[in-house]
């Protein structure tokens, strides 16, 4: 059962120094994979320097299951490398009673379901429209959409902000917002042990969601929010250097949501 939601929050400029597609579409593969791995629910990127169109596309691509990429992308420059990414193999791609289905067509108010099933499922008094994406699961001997997910993980939602902020602003009364940095700027700063584990442990035990806040690699969080003249203090509930003895001189982005998650996974 899935306990709260889990939204990370990272800039949309986060591989714009990768020149090469094939790179970039491998590394936001992996990115999509780590969102799955650790159920995230919300990918919300905040638009800041470029906005990465390559990326978005990617990302929706690799967030819906591989029996549906066919049907509902076509043949696009900016995907021809995601053959060369590693298959993501999501749990959702198996279970044959959650499944993410694409409308093909509705008839007199019958919607009919491509999803990834030897035959399409049927939805009556429907009003959905050729097209959508949806949600179903397989309940008391027929299928019905799936509007609350609160109990089963399918995938994860894209979103790009352009008010970074007053998302944030927004969130906060019921969420639990946790920023990274490299370096300790503040008091409010961390290093991120065990002991600080165990306390984070009770103070997210009643929020409903909580946001990982993540810099670019050029850039870490404080950079990005004075240019946005704000304090990141202000806003964020806990900000952690998640890796104190790094061996690296830059830790990216992606590798740093992964190693996060990965350590926040113990107390989820």
């Amino acid at each position: 059962m899935i306990k709260r939601k889990i939204c990370v929050v990272f800039p949309t400029n986060v591989f714009s120094d990768i020149s090469h597609l094939r790179e970039k579409t491998i590394r936001i593969a992996n990115l999509a994979r780590t969102f799955f791995t650790f159920n995230v629910n919300e990918a919300i990127l905040f638009n800041y320097e470029n906005y990465d169109k390559v990326l978005i596309k990617l990302l929706n691509f690799f967030s819906i299951p591989s029996y549906l990429r066919k049907y509902v992308y076509k043949i696009d420059e900016d995907l021809k490398y995601v053959g060369a990414a590693p298959p993501i193999r999501a749990n959702i791609e198996e279970d044959k009673e959650n499944r993410i289905g694409l409308v093909v067509k509705n008839e007199k108010g019958i919607a009919f379901i491509n999803a990834g099933l030897k035959q399409l499922i049927k939805i009556k008094n429907s009003k959905l429209k050729k097209g959508e994406i949806v949600k179903l699961s397989f309940i008391n001997g027929r299928w019905e959409l799936v509007f609350n997910e609160s109990e089963k993980y399918f995938n994860f939602s894209i979103k790009v902000i352009d008010d970074l902020i007053n998302f944030l602003k927004s969130e906060k009364p019921k969420s639990f917002i946790i920023a990274t940095s490299k370096e300790l700027f503040s008091p409010k700063c961390k290093i991120l042990n065990l002991e600080n584990l165990l306390i984070l442990q009770k103070l997210i035990k009643d929020k409903q969601k909580l946001i990982f806040l993540f810099g670019s690699p050029k850039e870490g969080l404080y950079e990005i929010f004075l240019k946005l003249n704000y304090n990141l203090d202000d806003l964020a509930d806990v900000i952690l250097n998640v890796f104190p003895n790094q061996g690296v001189i830059t830790i990216r982005t992606d590798e740093a949501i992964f190693g996060t998650l990965s350590i926040f996974n113990l107390i989820f």
